[in-house]
Order: C-alpha cells, then structure tokens, then sequence
C-alpha cells in the first residue's frame, strides 16, 4: 500500500466533478432535499437510479409516482443520467444493481441513497481520497459517517467495518462484491475475522446476523459486504467528523439525524503507526447492544445454533 499521512485542504469554491450515484425508489420528500443539495454543490456528474415497482401497496404506489415526477421534470432542467428499473428489485437486490449500472459508465465515484445527505466536505474528500488510494487494492471504500468523539479533531483513520450512509469506491474494488456469505464455523476461526473484531460478543453479534441473512431474514444488502471486508482485512477510510446525515430511519437507526459537518482540512491517515487502535476501540459504541440480546446470542452460540 502506498498510504501517506498527510495534511489535505479542501476547497469549497470548487465544482464536484467526481462522479455520483444518487439510488431513490418511493421517497419524493427524501429524494427533494437531497437533489436541492447535490444542485447547491454544483455536481457535474450526478446519475440517479430508481427502482421499479409493479406493486399494489397504496403508499409506495403513490410514493414511486412522486419520485417518477421530480426525476423527469430534473432532467428537463439539468444534465443528469436516470435509470428507471423495469421491475422491483427491493432493499437487497436494488441498490447492488444500481451500484453496478453506475460502474459501467464509471471508474470511481460517491454512492449516496434518498435518505444520506452529505456535506460538501465529504465530495471534496471524496474526490481526493479516490484519486488518492487508486492503486491501494486494500482499501476498499471511503465513508461518509463520522463516529469518533470531538477530542480527535479532524482526520482520517482505518478500519475493516464498512459503513455505506454515504460511500465512494472505485468499478475494480465494486467487482469483488458478492451477495454469498461462506461457512459460518470457517468465518469464526479466519485469522483476518479474529483480527478485525475482538470481542467475543461482537464475533457473535456477527454470526448471528450473517446467519439470519444468509437464511434472508434480512432484506438489506449491505452485510456481505462487511463480511468480505472482515475476512479479507479490507480497510474503509472513515472520517472522525460525521459528513453525512440519514434522515430516513430515525427511530432504527444510531447514526440518524446525526449533525453533518462541513470541514477546511484532515490530517489523512494521522496514527497509521499505531494501526489506528484507539480509533476502532472509539467507534465500537455503534455496536453495542442490550444485556438482553447479548445473553440470548450467547444462548444461541453455546446451543450451537450460529455456526
């Protein structure tokens, strides 16, 4: 890997040319605060996917409608490029076809969804990280969310959990992905999986939902994303400071309505000698989960029943 620490300024002036991807399906008032902030930015490359849908739930018809709308009265007025799905794909096939559409015109680019709103901080960084680790194969994604305390300032750090509230990747790093999750018992002894999460609890909070998706009791597609990252040692460079905002899930999810910052410099990278330990051992509260939930996946481990 070719990875230097370093000092990276950013400039506010400039337009976005990097190249994004903006995924939308049934959200008009999502989808409008999201165009109306990519448009303040200035993107010159902005590609939008919609997915399809041919269902008779009332709400989601109607919302796929509004969508549908304020896409085609956008590219009356501006150069964007649409995708509009024949089908429904849903949450676990949508977006990974979307991801691909885009790489087919793309090399690199940002992919955010209705619900992440970025700053501009995080395009610029973006544009410059991307350009920056082309040829550093293990790092796999650049993320938007920042989940350190204040007392780190503001820089860049390592780590092999991927967060995708907002992300930018590159067309070669986008091809390993795969929606196949491996033997779990083989997943609890890989050296890179025992090296990437340390605790015994958080081996089994992942076993237990790679196994529940593997099983398609989860929709999303994200996961196995994270365990390839895990298993692979894949590293995702992610911000100290929060670039992005989720207005979606609000309740669900610890990382919504989270305050977006916008940023002048970063130190890039500042306690690479270290292996950025402090850092992960800072963002772990993510995952932290109920006494309840931890007695009941030990119960299921000792059972048996995850691997």
């Amino acid at each position: 890997m070719t990875i230097q620490k370093k000092i990276l300024k950013l400039n506010h002036k400039k337009i976005i040319d990097i190249p994004i991807l903006l995924i939308c399906f049934d959200r008009p008032e999502e989808l409008k605060k999201n165009i109306k902030l990519l448009l303040k930015y200035k993107v010159k490359n902005l590609y939008i996917a919609q997915d399809g849908y041919n269902g008779v739930d009332y709400k989601s018809k109607n919302g796929h409608k509004e969508v549908r709308k304020i896409l085609e009265e956008l590219i009356k007025k501006s150069k964007v490029n649409i995708n509009y799905f024949k089908k429904n794909y849903g949450k676990r096939y949508g977006p990974p076809k979307a991801i691909s559409w885009f790489f087919k015109n793309v090399e690199m680019g940002v992919i955010v969804e209705d619900d992440t709103l970025p700053s501009k901080s995080f395009l610029l960084m973006s544009e410059i990280l991307l350009e920056e680790h082309k040829h550093d194969k293990k790092v796999f994604q650049i993320c938007g969310s920042g989940v350190l305390s204040k007392n780190f300032g503001s820089l860049t750090y390592l780590s092999s959990i991927p967060f995708i509230h907002g992300w930018a990747t590159w067309r070669n790093r986008w091809k390993l992905y795969t929606q196949k999750i491996g033997n779990l018992k083989d997943l609890y002894n890989n050296k890179n999986f025992n090296k990437n999460v340390k605790s015994f609890i958080n081996k089994i909070y992942w076993l237990d939902i790679f196994k529940n998706y593997k099983e398609k009791k989860i929709k999303t597609w994200d996961y196995p994303l994270v365990y390839y990252s895990l298993i692979n040692n894949y590293q995702c460079i992610k911000p100290s400071i929060n670039l992005i905002t989720n207005i979606g899930y609000r309740e669900k999810n610890k990382l919504s309505f989270r305050k977006r910052y916008e940023i002048n410099t970063f130190y890039h990278l500042k306690n690479i000698k270290t292996s950025f330990k402090i850092e992960k051992e800072d963002e772990s509260w993510i995952y932290s989960v109920s006494l309840r939930y931890q007695f009941s996946l030990i119960r299921k481990f000792f059972k048996g029943s995850l691997i």
